[in-house]
């Protein structure tokens, strides 16, 4: 019988889920699907397909984990609740990734994520997507989808990292994820060789706005080397103003307090951001 799986890496979106879920799928004792985001636990219909969702694993049973990496569980959509469709599904005490970005640039991040899928044009604004359905703002509330979750599974089982710590002491993250989850150390002197879909467009700050560094020449390269770009349109890219980031900000202030208490490594997140500030690495 298959095991159904037991480690979710469940967001934050553009919070640095691609590569931790790459680092995970090199360790030999996680067993990890071809795709990274397999989208199923948020869907209505989703206990119609558990035996085709169950077939993207492979068939041995000497794992001690298979991973589900699909940043979207971490919040409802589709008028479903991820968390309680894993609990209801899951009887084996999963365990949770949570990766948490500075909610301000993660959202500017998201924007532009959706404008390399074809879904953003040149004139929109990100202050302008408060109730969409592609959930820019909302996927930044990130004590009340977590809540659920630690609700659910219990706070020992959701162990959440902070992308901008994340980012720069990779390795020292990796040691202690590794122990969290009860594995040997996984030497990563060898990079991967998969090729990142993921990867971002370039920003840059002009002076009064961020927008896409040299847009021409690098949308169009993206265009023909990457394949997750098919969908981008090849138009004049959106631009984010002051007026956005004090959108975000104000959005933003509760839940940055709320974060910085819940995980201390939070704490150096501005309470604020602006153009000039926004590429600061903090």
């Amino acid at each position: 019988m298959m095991s159904n799986p037991n480690l979710f890496i469940i967001g934050a979106q553009k919070a640095g889920t691609t590569s931790l879920s790459d680092i995970l799928s090199r360790h030999k004792d996680i067993s990890v699907p071809p795709e990274k985001e397999l989208n199923h636990f948020d869907k209505p219909n989703w206990k119609d397909n558990t035996e085709k969702y169950l077939q993207r694993y492979s068939s041995r049973s000497n794992f001690k984990y298979r991973l589900d990496a699909t940043p979207g569980y971490l919040i409802k959509r589709n008028n479903t609740n991820p968390a309680s469709n894993i609990h209801e599904f899951c009887k084996n005490d999963p365990k949770f990734f949570c990766l948490l970005r500075h909610p301000v640039r993660r959202a500017v991040a998201a924007f532009y994520h959706h404008f390399r899928m074809g879904r953003i044009n040149t004139n929109d604004k990100i202050r302008d997507f408060s109730c969409s359905p592609m959930l820019i703002v909302e996927t930044g509330f990130y004590t009340q989808h977590l809540g659920e979750y630690i609700n659910l599974f219990g706070h020992e089982n959701v162990k959440m990292l902070i992308f901008e710590h994340y980012v720069l002491e990779s390795e020292q993250y990796h040691s202690s994820i590794f122990e969290w989850l009860g594995l040997e150390k996984l030497e990563l002197a060898k990079k991967s060789e998969k090729v990142n879909t993921n990867a971002g467009i370039k920003l840059i700050y002009s002076g009064d706005c961020i927008q896409v560094r040299d847009p021409e020449t690098q949308l169009s390269e993206l265009r023909q080397s990457n394949p997750y770009f098919k969908n981008m349109r090849l138009i004049p890219p959106p631009t984010v103003d002051q007026k956005d980031i004090d959108y975000l900000n104000t959005v933003y202030c509760d839940e940055i307090k709320k974060i910085k208490k819940f995980h201390p490594m939070a704490s150096d997140w501005e309470d604020e951001i602006n153009l000039k500030t926004f590429f600061c690495k903090k």
